[in-house]
């Protein structure tokens, strides 16, 4: 027995933590990910991925899967919505009854009060798709690390008519405060959307 964590190795086998390593999983330990959740992208530096009203960067040193997380960096003042996003995903997933979710990272209450809300989006299209969220409001987002996750059938928000046997497309949606706030690199940090 090796007493817990210590000197243990992570192993991924084809994108699937096994029951075994939760308890040294980054994405189980730091945020109850599930041991069966699959990791459908792991967003390392951003790779594929499209952006409106916001650019990114690979984080790595504050991350929790694979080489990296993604910086979600807002400079420009005249919007408060903005998202990045990946359409195209092949294989298409049947995520028909399975929660969907995302491990995302705030740094510090300056950052924390700027955010309004912080959702993931999923479906076949920009017009098709269902959605979960977390609103600073109801104090849904907290410094640190977290998971947003919803079910598939039962979303918090849907537009259109999402196919949940052919979904496609992901997109990661931000909406800030103010449209004068700004976001840093390291100020929200996004990693890993997985199903189970």
């Amino acid at each position: 027995m090796n007493g817990g964590i210590v000197g243990k190795t992570i192993t991924v086998r084809s994108g699937i933590w096994s029951i075994n390593d939760l308890l040294t999983n980054p994405l189980g330990l730091i945020c109850n990910v599930p041991s069966q959740a699959t990791i459908w992208d792991s967003l390392n530096n951003g790779t594929g991925r499209g952006a409106t009203s916001l650019t990114t960067s690979g984080n790595t040193t504050n991350y929790k899967e694979g080489g990296s997380g993604l910086n979600i960096i807002k400079t420009l003042k005249d919007v408060n919505t903005m998202e990045s996003y990946r359409d195209g995903y092949s294989p298409a997933l049947n995520l028909t009854g399975k929660r969907l979710g995302v491990l995302y990272y705030v740094k510090d209450t300056t950052a924390l009060e700027k955010l309004f809300a912080v959702c993931l989006r999923a479906g076949n299209n920009p017009q098709n798709w269902f959605g979960c969220y977390h609103l600073g409001s109801t104090a849904g987002i907290h410094t640190g690390w977290q998971r947003l996750e919803g079910s598939v059938d039962s979303p918090q928000e849907t537009t259109g008519s999402p196919v949940k046997t052919a979904i496609d497309f992901n997109t990661l949606f931000v909406i800030t405060n103010n449209i004068t706030d700004t976001l840093a690199e390291g100020d929200l940090v996004f990693d890993a959307i997985y199903y189970y």
